[in-house]
């Protein structure tokens, strides 16, 4: 479907001498600021002024909009020549994009998935962004090689070669009951944790930026329905094989002593968080979002938080 906006902007004789005060008016009234159809780009209609079926019969030159036969017969229009000058280019490029289509065009759904696959889940969802996403942010695009390559990259190899650390601090261990006698702390400030490290500092950066990536709605709405069904796929092929879950070191969850006595405490909680994330997936496939943002914003959050870079079992 072809669509032309215009700029709202008020012509007269001064900016638009050239046209007819017919054309100021009609312009002035029904185009100023609005999107309207471009009919093979040639004239602008309203939109409210033809229907969907009407378009297609134009576009297929069953019908026309001047001439002798099969005119339709409408009360408002413009030439687009005369008027290209007014329109909005950028809005008009974006609502005429095919970027959208060339993503979903690049992903092809598997007939299956294998054990194998799924325990590469963190590096397939990392490779698979990579292969669909069109030009996307520069940070982003760093993130998700950084995953690809099993978390490894240039900045982690130099940073191993010459990065100096005699005076690293060892790594506290996390207490995970919120009664215990234990003298470990649960460390909230994980920067001063890793202020001497420079390779843990950058490991955290990475981590913040993947969570604040994958945690967003926006990031995955306007994905493919293609791509959503093979990730929940693999979400739900996770579940049903209850592969074993760990959290990552950056959050702490705090259970109840009493929880000490059943071991698989924490993976029933992490198949919690993996279940609201399938369904959460199933809302946005659907395209069913705003009924349910709190419950997509919440199981997003907790499994990039909480899973996503613990999810690849050798």
């Amino acid at each position: 479907m072809n669509i032309i906006k215009f700029r709202d902007i008020v012509l007269n004789e001064n900016n638009s001498s050239s046209l007819t005060a017919e054309e100021r008016e009609i312009f002035n009234t029904f185009f100023r600021g609005k999107y309207a159809y471009a009919i093979n780009w040639t004239y602008a209609v309203p939109l409210s002024e033809i229907t969907t079926e009407q378009y297609k019969k134009l576009e297929r030159g069953e019908l026309k909009l001047d001439g002798e036969e099969n005119v339709l017969s409408i009360d408002h229009k413009l030439n687009i020549d005369l008027f290209i000058g007014y329109s909005d280019s950028d809005e008009t490029e974006k609502s005429n994009s095919i970027v959208n289509f060339i993503e979903a065009n690049k992903f092809t759904l598997d007939d299956d998935i294998t054990l194998c696959e799924i325990k590469r889940f963190r590096t397939w969802l990392a490779e698979t962004l990579l292969s669909i996403l069109v030009e996307p942010e520069e940070q982003t695009k760093e993130m998700l090689e950084y995953y690809a390559n099993e978390m490894y990259d240039d900045t982690i190899k130099h940073l191993t070669h010459f990065a100096q650390y005699e005076n690293a601090p060892t790594v506290v261990n996390l207490s995970s009951c919120n009664c215990t006698t234990n003298k470990n702390l649960v460390i909230q400030n994980q920067g001063a944790l890793y202020s001497c490290d420079p390779i843990a500092v950058y490991r955290k950066g990475v981590y913040d930026k993947m969570v604040d990536v994958f945690s967003s709605i926006d990031f995955w709405k306007n994905l493919s329905t293609d791509f959503l069904t093979e990730f929940k796929k693999y979400i739900d092929g996770i579940i049903k094989l209850n592969l074993p879950l760990y959290t990552s070191p950056y959050v702490s969850e705090l259970f109840d002593c009493g929880c000490l006595s059943d071991h698989n405490s924490l993976q029933i909680k992490m198949i919690g968080y993996l279940q609201n994330l399938s369904t959460a997936l199933g809302y946005l496939k659907e395209g069913d979002l705003y009924s349910h943002k709190n419950m997509i914003n919440d199981s997003l959050l907790k499994w990039s938080s909480y899973l996503y870079e613990k999810m690849r079992w050798v």
